[in-house]
């Protein structure tokens, strides 16, 4: 329920509209595309509104019989005529729009008595905007098809917010309450989430949505994903699907419908927000005449295909994994290799049945300059026999969705991975003990955590992990050895000398210290690939061992700092052990 129009797009790119030449006609307003985007998944779709008595009016007719969807509820109003919009298209993120909707649409002209409150009933999903909102008739027949709904079946309340369309912007929020209260399920990006409930911070927003009455909040992120939270308490963040970006518009309609779609079928959240947020790829996609797959195995058995990049989410990692295995593909999977140490083991059986290394993990460190040459003074005896290996990974801040397991699982995975590859040893045994907690913490996590290792060489390796320090993201690691110590440098940074002052940045985050790394770690992926060649990289091996030691410093942080003896199995032959 809601906007219509037409869509006048520029059909060149990177110039604005003086110097246009030539435009494309197509079908507008978001409601109406989601309900064209609803009946492309095989729905019975439809949708009310008002055009005005022109012939745009009469394309948006023939258009949405065309897509599938019914138009017996689409009116005709004499105020004014069909609006219509246009846009400049600068990628890839750069699209203004301008709306010729004034001084008012007829989508905005609909009454509440003009509604059919049966279909509005009815109906599987009732699907309304923050447009609808903004002016009357249109803000009446909104809240009175949700009043008389009274949530029955699905509620969808598209936040959509445009500002232009509003006389007094102030007045949203108490409308957008009203709505709300008789919504099942809220879908906005941040800034519409802010004008809805005030906050902007995402997981903020998406309790504010559930406190204001509606059962599961979709949070739109852009490039971070999206995110889903449940009134039951289920959170699901999915992380982009990234593609070339010619142009953006769109994407969110095509979301919309991926969310109509998923709902109908009865899917969980996360398999829901999954399906939408790759439906926003796939529309961008479609405008550079990119090909769309439905699922990961249908990707990686393309004959198209030649090597795997994994870096969906971590639950599905396994399943991808083993199936590149199976297609006999190399397959780079970022951490983790699996979510549990058996799916870890299923994937190094699996590869030991293929006979040759395909798998490599996304364990990073292992490719950064610095580590590198500890490695090298390590193996060259420069420091004598190792003995303590002391280590520290910080953060400025964490969300309020990381838990204290993900120091072990998450943060401390990495070290970890590296410091077993540094010394060339395997641990056997690890402690988590819990000093006095930042006040600086959310209430429910265990900051900072001292992590204790034992290797099968009698090495002894303390790390920190504080992920609340404020200051910044600072990785620190010193190997003290019988006649010597290597120590990781820091970054490269400038000196700043003033009055009474000398200092040096701190990188805020992962990007900066270790970009260098992720590129180097492609590169010799790549080249391998190219080569034919078993990657050099981390393996599956890698991967299983990783998990199992983070499951042992789980146990023993809550097992209130009890040593835990790390139970893993013997390596194979293929991996450089003997079974």
């Amino acid at each position: 329920m809601g906007r219509v129009g037409v869509d006048v797009y520029p059909l060149q790119t990177g110039v604005g509209l003086a110097e246009v030449t030539s435009f494309g006609k197509y079908l507008g307003g978001s409601p109406t595309n989601v309900a064209v985007a609803a009946a492309r998944y095989g729905h019975s779709s439809a949708v009310i509104t008002k055009t005005g008595r022109d012939p745009f009016g009469d394309f948006v007719r023939t258009a949405l019989e065309g897509y599938a969807v019914d138009s017996r509820f689409v009116g005709t109003s004499d105020i004014a005529p069909t609006p219509v919009t246009f846009c400049e298209i600068f990628p890839p993120d750069d699209f203004p729009l301008y709306f010729y909707r004034l001084p008012k649409a007829p989508d905005l002209d609909i009454s509440p008595e003009e509604l059919d409150l049966g279909a509005v009933r009815d109906a599987s999903i009732l699907w309304v905007t923050g447009t609808g909102l903004s002016e009357e008739p249109s803000r009446s027949a909104t809240l009175a098809a949700l009043a008389h709904r009274a949530t029955s079946g699905t509620t969808v309340f598209d936040l959509d917010w445009r500002p232009m369309f509003w006389a007094d912007p102030a007045e949203a929020r108490a409308h957008y309450a009203e709505a709300l209260r008789h919504t099942t399920v809220a879908v906005g990006n941040l800034a519409e989430c802010e004008v809805a409930t005030g906050e902007r911070e995402p997981y903020a927003a998406a309790k504010a949505l559930l406190a204001a009455g509606v059962q599961l909040a979709v949070v739109k992120q852009g490039p971070k994903g999206v995110l889903a939270m449940g009134h039951d308490g289920s959170i699901a963040e999915i992380p982009p699907v990234p593609v070339d970006v010619v142009n953006g518009l769109g994407a969110g309609d095509a979301f919309g419908g991926a969310l109509c779609h998923g709902l109908l079928s009865g899917w969980d959240t996360r398999r829901t927000v999954t399906f939408a947020n790759a439906a926003r790829a796939a529309e961008v996609a479609a405008r550079i005449g990119a090909t769309a797959v439905p699922t990961g195995t249908d990707l990686i058995n393309s004959p198209e295909v030649d090597a795997v990049l994994v870096t969906s989410w971590g639950p599905t990692h396994a399943e991808h994994v083993l199936n590149a295995i199976a297609a006999g593909k190399p397959v780079f999977c970022e951490k983790p290799l699996a979510t549990t140490a058996g799916d870890c083991l299923r994937i190094v059986e699996a590869e030991r049945a293929h006979g040759r290394r395909l798998v490599q993990v996304g364990f990073m460190r292992r490719f950064d300059a610095g580590y590198r040459q500890m490695k090298e003074v390590l193996a060259a005896g420069s420091v004598g026999t190792p003995l303590i290996v002391h280590c520290a990974h910080r953060n400025p801040t964490v969300p309020d969705s990381y838990t204290s397991a993900m120091a072990a699982q998450d943060t401390a995975v990495h070290e970890i991975d590296v410091l077993r590859w540094l010394l060339d040893d395997e641990i056997v045994s690890a402690q988590v003990i819990t000093p006095r907690a930042t006040s600086k913490r959310f209430a429910h996590l265990k900051d900072p955590q001292i992590m204790l290792f034992e290797t099968a060489n009698g090495v002894r390796i303390d790390l920190e992990v504080f992920v609340n320090c404020q200051y910044g993201y600072d990785i620190q690691c010193e190997t003290v050895g019988e006649d010597g110590l290597v120590r990781l440098p820091d970054p490269a940074a400038v000196g700043i000398r003033t009055t009474e002052r000398h200092s040096t940045a701190v990188l805020q985050d992962w990007k900066g210290r270790f970009v260098d790394a992720f590129d180097t770690e492609f590169r010799e992926w790549i080249a391998s690939v190219e080569a034919d060649t078993e990657p050099t990289g981390p393996s599956a091996w890698d991967g299983y061992a990783a998990t199992v030691i983070t499951d042992a410093a789980v146990r023993s942080l809550e097992a209130d700092g009890q040593v835990v003896t790390v139970d893993m199995k013997p390596r194979p032959a293929l991996y450089g052990g003997t079974a």
